[in-house]
């Protein structure tokens, strides 16, 4: 997970973690555990952040995927 990507978009959308993880229904400290890499999104959390935040499909795996190129 690249945290700092997903940081950034939600700067763009000027979304605090408190407000994404409301909206795709967790708490913040859920939400902060897996920007720190404690915890893993499910498929749905993914899912949700992606559409919520209008994060465009190419840049999707470079977010979720840790394996995947940046």
């Amino acid at each position: 997970m690249n945290a700092k990507l997903l940081l950034q978009s939600m700067a763009r959308h000027d979304t605090t973690t408190h407000e994404l993880a409301g909206k795709i229904g967790i708490s913040a400290s859920s939400l902060n555990k897996k920007l720190l890499g404690k915890r893993s999104f499910t498929i749905q959390e993914a899912i949700s952040v992606c559409r919520i935040l209008q994060i465009p499909l190419a840049e999707r795996a470079k977010i979720f995927y840790s394996d995947c190129p940046k």
